[in-house]
């Protein structure tokens, strides 16, 4: 019997010592100089592998839900797993990852090979015969497989098997890695987007709109998005304000531009807008209650996040993301546009509660300066009712105001500023008290007359201001004067506005009554000095 010398089996095992660390190096080189990139570790490992495990062909595969792909192969043998494959049992590597162990048959035809119909259905085909599956095993999680194959029945030994998981060790050390570094490079992206939007709300303190723009410029940078948009709520519906389209298709920025919104399941905006919550629409091609079909026509996309600015429980405004394939955004994606719609609404609060001051000082200037011109103009009543017209006019934007006095069975105007359409109308003018006009309407009636379109009102005469409004003053129950502004273009005054005219109203009233009551004393003393 021939036995083999010591020194001879010491040798084979230093060889095979070294065999092994050479490929443990190789990889780990390869780890050393991709250390954003796992593609060229896992082809290393794919090499190494099939050079010293003998293996003529390896792939490697990678688990995404309950589907493997093939993204590194080396090797001669055709392989049908370059398409995706689902993980089932049937197969060699769909048992090594479902079983979270190392699956090895020597032959696939074999009596082995008989739980493996997948495998020998391939085998057919490709001629394959020995296979070994060895699972990635992440915190005893598979997330993918290391496939070898072989034309013959030899199979694998012990020690190319161990050699095998610890190639199937560092592919997952690579493909952690990988990870870490990119969800690192990503929070800073993230946090660095979040400071310049910051810096961008701070110099744009009394500005919304470049707030509006970088945040959906960074949007679609950092979320991979064909098209993002910021729409908000005029009252009625959602209007785009901002956007940007590095991927859109030629055409779809007027449709984006003129689209209107309003709460529906329809829609992404309107979907959003009435969950108050996230929205994602994974296709909106396969979504049954998706119906804005016209808008997907022209746009081509598919994936859609809707994410709501919310104010007081409200959506004041609605951030969409769009993609022109089916690919869901992730949740960190999902979190970094919830974090942008939260910067969206301060800005936009920011700017409301600059303007809100910004007017208020304004109105209480405007009526300070209307008390300034009562107490210096006591006896120029002209001069206090002209104060009253111009600086009620600046305030609501209206190209006429007017304020007019009751006469008996008429009312003259007695101040007046801006043009009316009309050339009967102006200081002086007179005009009977009667049903036919908004004035007489409020003389009659003692209350506030109110027209959003004077065109909707033919019976009306038609001098040119769209918007009216006609708040009357009375004295002791009885009508004595009123004040009149009107629009042309701007639109209806808003509450506020009309609140406003009523304290000019109220003005107008203490100045005329202020001068009647000098007058009478005036007139009661003349007349006290004419008895003595």
């Amino acid at each position: 019997m021939t036995r083999t010398a010591p020194s001879e089996s010491l040798e084979a095992e230093l060889a095979r010592a070294r065999e092994q660390q050479a490929a443990t190096f190789a990889v780990l080189k390869a780890m050393a100089a991709s250390p954003t990139d796992d593609g060229p570790v896992l082809q290393a490992i794919a090499e190494n592998a099939a050079r010293y495990c003998d293996a003529p062909d390896v792939s490697v595969l990678l688990a995404r839900g309950d589907e493997m792909r093939v993204v590194a192969h080396h090797g001669p043998i055709p392989s049908a797993t370059f398409a995706p494959s689902r993980i089932d049992p049937t197969s060699i590597a769909g048992a090594a990852v479902l079983e979270r162990r190392t699956v090895h048959v020597a032959d696939v035809t074999g009596p082995e090979g008989e739980s493996f119909p997948q495998a020998r259905a391939r085998s057919a085909a490709t001629g394959q015969r020995g296979v070994l599956a060895s699972p990635l095993l992440r915190r005893d999680v598979a997330i993918g497989v290391i496939l070898l194959r072989k034309l013959d029945t030899t199979g694998f030994d012990a020690r190319q098997i161990e050699l095998v998981e610890a190639f199937a060790d560092q592919a997952v050390i690579a493909i952690e890695n990988v990870r870490l570094f990119n969800e690192t490079k990503e929070a800073l992206e993230q946090q660095t987007a979040v400071a310049g939007v910051l810096e961008t709300i701070n110099a744009s303190a009394f500005d919304q709109q470049p707030v509006l723009q970088e945040l959906v410029d960074r949007a679609a940078r950092l979320c991979e998005a064909r098209l993002v948009s910021i729409s908000l709520w005029d009252g009625e519906v959602y209007v785009t304000r901002a956007w940007t389209g590095p991927g859109a298709t030629p055409g779809y920025a007027g449709h984006l531009v003129a689209e209107r919104r309003a709460p529906g399941r329809g829609s992404l905006i309107g979907r959003t807008a009435l969950e108050r919550r996230t929205v994602q629409i994974e296709d909106a091609l396969a979504d049954p209650e998706y119906d804005n079909t016209a808008m997907q026509t022209v746009a081509g996309y598919r994936s859609l996040l809707g994410v709501p600015l919310m104010r007081d429980g409200f959506p004041i405004g609605i951030f969409a993301l769009e993609r022109g394939e089916v690919r869901p955004f992730t949740a960190r994606q999902q979190q970094l546009v919830e974090t942008f719609a939260q910067q969206a609404v301060i800005a936009i609060e920011n700017v409301r509660l600059f303007n809100e001051t910004k007017e208020s000082l304004k109105q209480q200037t405007a009526v300070s300066d209307v008390l300034r011109s009562i107490s210096r103009s006591a006896f120029d009543l002209d001069a206090v009712l002209q104060t009253i017209t111009e600086q009620a006019a600046s305030l609501i934007e209206a190209e006429v105001t007017s304020i007019f006095r009751r006469e008996g069975d008429e009312v003259v105007t007695v101040a007046q500023f801006g043009q009316s359409g009309s050339p009967s109308i102006g200081v002086g003018a007179r005009l009977p008290i009667d049903s036919l006009t908004l004035t007489g309407r409020a003389v009659a009636s003692g209350k506030r007359q109110y027209v959003a379109d004077a065109r909707e009102h033919p019976e009306l005469p038609q001098d040119g201001a769209t918007v009216r409004l006609i708040i009357p003053f009375a004295r002791e129950g009885a009508v004595t004067g009123g004040l009149t502004a009107g629009r042309r273009v701007r639109g209806p005054f808003t509450d506020r506005e009309i609140e406003l005219l009523e304290v000019f109203a109220d003005q107008a009233a203490i100045a005329i009554e202020n001068v009647r009551l000098i007058n009478e004393t005036k007139e009661s003393l003349e007349q006290q000095q004419a008895i003595s």
